[in-house]
């Protein structure tokens, strides 16, 4: 089916794996009311067809609350997507051509963008002012606008993974400090060998953080002192760590509020050191839940 016509007046609205759709029309004001699109897989979806027009009719869904798109190789800008003041939940996955987005979005409360490869966004946080959660993940040209980030104000969750740009060289640039969970992702390029490499990015008012793929990461003995409310602290996939125990050995002074420690997936030097028969277990054993997978 290359033609899909929506019927008037509908709320909710699934296009999943459409290999040849082309075309989505609505009637004269018919999308109106829509409340859900999700655009899954939809590889020959052409862009000025959305809304069966020539012009672009995605400004007419006002009323939109939850946007998933994902494989939809045509689209290359959402920037219609600024008049959806109702807007609370976006995600965009494996957009390949996607190149603009929408710089206001005062309702927006979640944001992903994953696998966008020729997007580039430079984030003012004060267009953003209702966002908790952030995810960034494989972007690569996301980071060109870096240094002019401005953090959204009220963040709470954000997971950044593989940007162009290691983060030993992000300069001043810091995460904001409404956030409480953090994920963090490497890349084989990435030349940072210890947490305190990066640790200015991290504010204090983290409660989890996450550290996955930094393959050269030997220590964070140094770096993580000034996370005085962080409960659960995890590495993945970081072949090289090997010390992680000197920041703990005074848990009366530092990282006194950690209730779990999670050493998991190819950290084989800091799993065998963690283990109950371990040289550190000593130094590790008083936070209540230690996970060695």
């Amino acid at each position: 089916m290359e033609r899909c016509s929506c019927p008037d007046g509908i709320e909710e609205l699934t296009i999943n794996h459409c290999s040849s759709m082309i075309v989505v029309s609505f009637p004269k004001g018919g999308q109106e009311k829509l409340r859900s699109l999700t655009i899954y897989n939809c590889q020959k979806l052409i862009e000025r067809g959305w809304g069966g027009q020539k012009t672009n009719n995605r400004s007419r869904m006002s009323m939109l609350e939850y946007v998933w798109i994902s494989g939809w190789r045509n689209l290359k800008s959402i920037i219609e997507v600024n008049c959806l003041v109702h807007l609370t939940e976006l995600m965009i996955h494996n957009c390949e051509n996607l190149e603009s987005f929408p710089d206001t979005l005062t309702s927006l409360k979640k944001l992903e963008i994953i696998k966008c490869p020729k997007l580039e966004v430079s984030f003012l946080g004060d267009n953003l002012t209702s966002l908790k959660e952030l995810s960034i993940r494989n972007c690569r040209r996301m980071d060109a606008c870096l240094p002019g980030w401005v953090w959204p104000p009220n963040l709470q969750f954000l997971i950044i993974e593989k940007l162009k740009k290691p983060f030993s060289e992000w300069g001043p640039q810091s995460f904001p400090t409404s956030l409480v969970k953090l994920e963090i992702y490497g890349g084989g390029e990435d030349g940072v060998s210890g947490c305190s490499q990066f640790s200015h990015l991290l504010p204090s008012s983290l409660t989890s953080l996450q550290i996955t793929e930094f393959k050269n990461l030997e220590s964070v003995s140094m770096g993580l002192q000034h996370l005085t409310s962080l409960q659960h602290l995890s590495f993945s996939f970081c072949p090289n760590l090997k010390k992680v125990t000197k920041m703990m050995n005074l848990p009366e002074t530092l990282l006194p509020s950690l209730l779990r420690l999670e050493i998991r997936f190819n950290c084989p030097v800091l799993k065998e050191r963690c283990s109950k028969k371990g040289s550190s277990w000593p130094q590790i054993s008083h936070i209540p839940c230690i996970h060695i997978l």
